[in-house]
C-alpha cells in the first residue's frame, strides 16, 4: 500500500516552496512597483516643484531630505564662476610674483596706455579747455609711472634677482633706470633707458660668449661655473669677453649680428651719457639735438637687427615698435613745444609698447631690444 502520509508530506512541501517563490515573486514585483513609484515621483517633484503631477498632497521636508540625499546638489553656474575667478585670481597673482618677465609686461602696458592717451589729448586740443585738463592729468600719471614705479618693478627687482646669482655687472646695469631716472626731464626719459640697454647689450653679448665657449672647452666650462660662486671672479671674467669683443668689433672676427649689436651698444651708450651729464633736463638745445641723434641712431641701428631675425616674430614686433620710437624721439628736439610733448610720450608709448612685446616672448633670459 502506498505510504499516503509520505505523498501528501511531499506535495506540501511542493506547494510550501510554489507559494514561497510566488509571494517571493510578489514582494520582488511590489518592490519593484514602489522603487518605479519613487523614481516617478522625484521626476514629478523636478517637474512641478513640491506637489505630485496629479495630486494634491505637499510633499513634506523629510521627503524632500530624502531627494536631496539620493541626488547630490549640483553647484550653480554662480559658483563655478566665482570659483574660477578665485582660482584666476590666484593664478594671475602667483605670475605677478615669481614671473619676472610676465610682471615687467603688465607694467609696459598699463605704462603705454597711459603715454598712449598723453600724446592723444595733446594732439586733439593741447592744453586748453575740458580736454586740455584730461591731457594735463594723463601727462603727470605717464611720467610718474615712469620715473618711479616701472623702473622699480621692471629694472630694480631684477637686479636684486642679478645679485642673488652672483652677477654685480648685470646688478648695477638693472639698477641704473629706478637710480636716475627721478632726476631726469621729462624730455630725456629714453636716455636713461639708453644708458641701461648700451650697456646690457654688451653685457649679453660678453655672457653669450663666455657661454658658446664653454660648450666647446670643457676646461674653460669649469672655470665659468667656478667664477660664478664670486661677485668678482664673474665679474672679471664678463669684463675679459667685453676686451675680446672690442678687440674683434675693430680687427675683425665677429659676426654679423655681433657687429651690428656692438656698434648700437656704442652709439647708444656714447649719446646717453653726456646728456645724463651735462644735459638732463635739455629738449632742443643743439647741444642735446646733436648727441641725442647719435644716440636714437644707435638704438635704430639696433632695432633695424631685430627686424631682419627671421626666426624670431617677437623680435621683428619689439624693433619695429622701437624704430618708431626712435624716429619718434628724433622728432621731439626739432619742433615746438605742444608737438614736442606729443612725441615724448608717443616715442615712450612706442617704446614701452616694444618692451611689452619682448617680455611677452616665452624666455628665461634674453637681452633687451635695443631702444
Amino acid at each position: 500500500m502506498p505510504d499516503i502520509h509520505g505523498t501528501t508530506n511531499s506535495s506540501l512541501m511542493r506547494a510550501g516552496t510554489q507559494a514561497s517563490r510566488e509571494a517571493r515573486a510578489d514582494a520582488s514585483h511590489a518592490s519593484s512597483n514602489q522603487a518605479n513609484a519613487l523614481l516617478n515621483e522625484r521626476e514629478h517633484n523636478k517637474a512641478d516643484g513640491n506637489f505630485h503631477i496629479g495630486s494634491n498632497r505637499k510633499l513634506h521636508d523629510s521627503d524632500k531630505d530624502q531627494i536631496d540625499l539620493a541626488e547630490p546638489k549640483q553647484p550653480s553656474n554662480t559658483e563655478t564662476a566665482n570659483a574660477k575667478l578665485k582660482n584666476g585670481n590666484s593664478d594671475f597673482l602667483q605670475k605677478i610674483l615669481r614671473d619676472a618677465n610676465y610682471r615687467s609686461s603688465i607694467v609696459s602696458k598699463i605704462n603705454g596706455v597711459l603715454h598712449a592717451a598723453a600724446s592723444v589729448t595733446a594732439f586733439a586740443h593741447g592744453s586748453k579747455g575740458p580736454l586740455g585738463i584730461v591731457n594735463k592729468f594723463f601727462d603727470k600719471v605717464a611720467f610718474a609711472f615712469t620715473k618711479f614705479v616701472a623702473p622699480i618693478i621692471s629694472y630694480g627687482l631684477r637686479g636684486f634677482d642679478s645679485l642673488r646669482h652672483k652677477n654685480i655687472l648685470e646688478a648695477v646695469i638693472k639698477f641704473i633706470p629706478p637710480f636716475l631716472m627721478p632726476f631726469i626731464g621729462d624730455a630725456n626719459v629714453d636716455v636713461v633707458y639708453g644708458l641701461s640697454t648700451g650697456l646690457n647689450c654688451m653685457h649679453d653679448l660678453a655672457q653669450d660668449s663666455a657661454n658658446n665657449k664653454a660648450k666647446s672647452d670643457s676646461n674653460f666650462a669649469d672655470k665659468v661655473e667656478q667664477s660664478k660662486k664670486s661677485y668678482r671672479q664673474y665679474a672679471s671674467m664678463l669684463l675679459k669677453e667685453v676686451k675680446d669683443i672690442c678687440v674683434k668689433f675693430v680687427k675683425g672676427g665677429l659676426d654679423k649680428l655681433q657687429w651690428g649689436t656692438t656698434l648700437a651698444s656704442f652709439m647708444i651708450f656714447g649719446g646717453a651719457l653726456p646728456i645724463i651729464l651735462f644735459a638732463r633736463n635739455a629738449r632742443d638745445s643743439i647741444f642735446a639735438r646733436a648727441v641725442g641723434l647719435f644716440r636714437n641712431i644707435g638704438g635704430i641701428v639696433g632695432d633695424v637687427y631685430f627686424m631682419l631675425d627671421k626666426k624670431d616674430a617677437h623680435k621683428r614686433k619689439t624693433g619695429f615698435l622701437c624704430a618708431l620710437a626712435g624716429l619718434c624721439d628724433i622728432a621731439k628736439r626739432w619742433v615746438g613745444d605742444k608737438w614736442g610733448q606729443i612725441f615724448i610720450h608717443a616715442a615712450a608709448a612706442f617704446n614701452v609698447s616694444g618692451y611689452a612685446v619682448w617680455n611677452s616672448r616665452d624666455h628665461n633670459k634674453t637681452p633687451e631690444a635695443a631702444a
